[in-house]
């Protein structure tokens, strides 16, 4: 079977039943962005090969294009297989220098908003969906967003499968009403915009503009967190894969994050996540396409008055 995600492909070689689960996940388009699937049919295709064989205990093993994985019946589970995947793929990924990050996106008229930060409950996927009920976006992807050189957004997956308690705290509404979106494959979308929201219920807007040089150091840490195998664990999260990463990726990494820190307006917007999508509505109008207000890093004060903090 060879599975693909944007332009990337792997032939997987394991028995049909293992193959059909694989196939039939639905957990497979919810983790792997803009997945697909060309049959369980992989004939002569050459380049990355991943074989998977059950086995007593778990393993993943590189060999040139080559990986194998050994797995236990017992502890490892589809879900487990398909991470394994995934994982694989984000070395493929950065070897084309396209990074998957934690984000959410949206966009408008071919510019995005990109909202980034490692940790879950930040409020991306909230402040993302008020963006498009309240402001005119169209939803581009959530959860895991594949991002090439200039910031160009190439992929994504779907809308939100998880986040239920974090969007009715957010917005009021009981579950995700559709959204416009629109397919990354016939339109090109680049981040004019990039930001870390913290969102919670009634809390004061402030803001913080990044100098390149923080922009840098942060985006490397988004681009840097999937290939060294920071979250990549199965088996019950009790086996821990080991770092896919290498020099030449890493110096790839370095070059694509100070070039984008470079030319995109980066953000952290602190607030109720309706002020928070407000400020970046208003913030994304301001931006016109590649000029940009580089080299601030202070706190502004916006229309509500901010609390001064320590950063």
């Amino acid at each position: 079977m060879i599975i693909s995600s944007y332009r990337q492909h792997i032939v997987l070689e394991a028995s049909t039943e293992l193959l059909e689960r694989i196939a039939h996940s639905d957990f497979l388009n919810k983790y792997i962005p803009s997945v697909s699937i060309a049959g369980l049919d992989s004939g002569s295709h050459d380049g990355t090969k991943l074989r998977i064989k059950a086995s007593s205990r778990t393993s993943l093993q590189q060999s040139g294009e080559v990986y194998d994985l050994l797995y236990s019946p017992e502890s490892t589970t589809t879900e487990d297989i398909i991470t394994v995947i995934d994982y694989i793929f984000d070395a493929l990924r950065q070897d084309a220098e396209i990074y998957c990050v934690h984000a959410s996106a949206a966009q408008k008229n071919g510019r995005a908003v990109l909202l980034i930060g490692g940790a879950s409950g930040l409020g991306k996927t909230s402040v993302n969906l008020l963006l498009c009920r309240q402001f005119g976006f169209d939803f581009v992807g959530d959860e895991k967003v594949l991002v090439g050189k200039q910031g160009k957004i190439l992929g994504s997956v779907p809308l939100i499968p998880d986040h239920k308690s974090e969007v009715i705290l957010a917005t009021g509404h009981e579950d995700n009403e559709l959204v416009s979106r629109i397919d990354l494959s016939k339109e090109s979308v680049t981040a004019e915009l990039i930001v870390q929201p913290v969102t919670a219920p009634s809390a004061t807007l402030r803001m913080l503009r990044w100098g390149p040089q923080k922009a840098e150091w942060h985006l490397y840490e988004e681009m840097t967190r999937k290939i060294r195998g920071v979250s990549r664990r199965v088996n019950k999260f009790s086996y821990g894969l080991q770092s896919l990463d290498d020099p030449s990726k890493t110096q790839k990494r370095i070059i694509n994050a100070r070039k984008i820190a470079n030319s995109v307006e980066c953000l952290t917007i602190w607030g109720d996540a309706e002020l928070v999508a407000q400020e970046i509505a208003r913030q994304f109008n301001e931006q016109e396409p590649s000029t940009h207000n580089r080299g601030l890093n202070i706190l502004e004060t916006l229309p509500v008055k901010p609390k001064l903090i320590d950063y």
